[in-house]
């Protein structure tokens, strides 16, 4: 099973927004819902062995963790159609407090980044996260695949790159790797990415 965790800083975590203005008044859902809409556009196959998970980082009430189960969860159509399907999902997390699954094949946690890799750190699975000066992926997997039987993790900043202090912990927890080329990525595009390279490697099997 692959994680990809996508870290929305500033992303709002209440329902109040412009429809006609979704980056603009929601600090920018609209990369939240092309990172998830890039997760889930492959066969069935394929997105039944993804999870992802995306940290809602700004005000009013965070942190919001939502973790989408590529199993059970199915693509959004559109944009529009995923602005309200956040804004619904967010309206109903603003009286829970405790861990849930507040929609069918989503969890949702108050739980911060720092934390939520902690557990995982624990439960013996790997972390990478990805970033424009890390080893060659490729390469780097390649050569280390054939151990690779727990589960593994890859983490990916919004168009604000990581916090401070999660990039000052993921130095120390995490390798950091780079996708091909020298070119730099929009965060759905690098998802797109990674999942070709884990299928070219064998790491998703289909």
């Amino acid at each position: 099973m692959i994680e990809i965790i996508l870290e929305a800083s500033k992303a709002r975590t209440a329902p109040n927004f412009l429809i006609k203005d979704i980056p603009g008044t929601t600090g920018r859902w609209d990369v939240v819902i092309r990172c998830l809409r890039s997760a889930f556009s492959f066969p069935r196959e394929i997105n039944e062995k993804i999870n992802f998970t995306v940290l809602l980082g700004g005000l009013p009430d965070p942190p919001k963790l939502f973790k989408f189960e590529g199993s059970i969860f199915n693509d959004l159509r559109n944009e529009i159609l995923g602005a309200v399907f956040f804004r619904d999902l967010v309206k109903k997390s603003m009286k829970i407090m405790k861990t849930t699954e507040i929609s069918p094949g989503i969890e949702f946690s108050r739980i911060n980044l720092i934390r939520y890799l902690d557990r995982k750190l624990k439960n013996g699975e790997v972390v990478f996260y990805l970033s424009e000066n890390g080893f060659d992926i490729n390469k780097f997997l390649t050569s280390f695949k054939m151990n690779f039987t727990q589960k593994l993790n890859f983490i990916i900043g919004d168009q604000s790159g990581f916090r401070p202090e999660l990039l000052k912990y993921l130095s120390k927890i995490s390798k950091k790797l780079k996708l091909k080329g020298n070119k730099s990525y929009l965060s759905s595009q690098s998802i797109k990415y990674l999942i070709f390279e884990l299928l070219k490697l064998g790491i998703i099997k289909h």
